[in-house]
């Protein structure tokens, strides 16, 4: 297999100042010609939307040229080719595969990233962590540096999968990629605007513990927990619940308007709340954390969070006395 280096360019000349007050641009360009007719970004204006495909051609230089067109002052982006007809996916629903994963923009940035293969020699995995080396430099390169060093805490292999120690108290076996996580988010923050270390803090949240979490929790519970006695399932309950708390302690609050805008997140704080009520009472008390939203939130994520019930669980409860906070919601 050939050796390819993989170059973009986000370019931002003196004479576009005004059209980069709308656009970030970004040039792809390779350094030996390859069997890539087009290239494709993808970008989201925030971190709740759908992402918008951009599709660039070849010129003749073998450079791709993007201007992508943003109506909020910062998103996120991935690009990809197509799938190649001699590639094992080919033909499924993997239209598209990855070459830069997913990264914040914001418009003004002007980074120079360069993507080198690890392995030339070897197929790919299909996993760009694996696959490539990637450099980031250039005006905001910073938020980007920053979540590469938080994502190789990700790759970390995981000592075992199950939730419960030899004394019966709720593990996380994920805990030591959670704590290389936030170590590494940490040693960012000195150079991380405040908005990308919020951002960062919930998102290493979503990464390892997302909705599935709670899912293999309760299925763990069903399989092994309910074969203890009521001393150790209490054990294991309490352990479980302080757990969380000095999670979120150490955590600190992460700012409605970040919260709200992670659709990740949203969903980590509902299934969250919907697992404690299922040991606490035993059920999936769904009417119940919707009272607890209305109690305890407001504004935009109290809409998400209510939103979230009725996309997840509105064949499990009434929702009819919560009539007037449905009927209220905006957007």
């Amino acid at each position: 297999m050939k050796k390819y280096i993989l170059v973009l360019f986000f370019a931002l000349p003196l004479s576009r100042a005004v059209i980069a007050q709308q656009h970030f641009q970004v040039s792809v360009a390779f350094n030996e010609k390859l069997d890539i007719d087009s290239l494709y970004l993808f970008s989201s204006d925030t971190y709740y939307g759908a992402p918008v495909m951009h599709v660039a051609g070849r010129s003749e230089d073998s450079v791709f040229h993007f201007s992508i067109p943003s109506n909020a002052p910062r998103g996120k982006f991935y690009i990809s080719q197509k799938t190649p007809p001699e590639h094992r996916l080919f033909g499924t629903v993997y239209t598209y595969l990855s070459f830069i994963p997913e990264y914040p923009f914001e418009i003004g940035d002007a980074m120079k990233m360069v993507v080198k293969r690890k392995h030339p020699e070897m197929q790919i995995t299909e996993s760009f962590s694996f696959d490539y080396d990637l450099h980031i430099s250039g005006n905001g390169a910073e938020k980007s540096i920053a979540w590469q060093a938080i994502a190789a805490a990700f790759l970390k292999p995981t000592p075992g999968i199950l939730f419960i120690d030899s004394a019966g108290y709720f593990i996380n076996p994920l805990q030591e990629k959670l704590k290389g996580a936030l170590a590494a988010l940490e040693k960012q923050r000195a150079v991380l605007p405040a908005y990308y270390y919020e951002l960062y803090k919930a998102q290493i949240i979503c990464k390892l513990l997302p909705g599935a979490f709670f899912y293999r929790i309760q299925n763990f519970w069903n399989s092994e927990v309910k074969k203890l006695n009521d001393v150790a399932r209490g054990r294991f309950i309490q352990s479980y619940l302080s757990y969380m708390d000095s999670l979120h302690g150490r955590l600190g609050p992460v700012p409605d308007t970040i919260a709200a805008s992670l659709d990740s997140y949203v969903q980590f704080l509902y299934k969250e709340a919907r697992f404690k009520t299922f040991l606490q009472s035993g059920k999936e008390d769904v009417e119940g954390v919707i009272q607890w939203i209305v109690d305890n939130y407001h504004g935009e994520l109290k809409e998400k969070l209510l939103i979230m019930a009725l996309r997840l669980d509105s064949s499990l409860g009434d929702f009819s006395r919560f009539e007037a906070e449905l009927n209220n919601i905006s957007g």
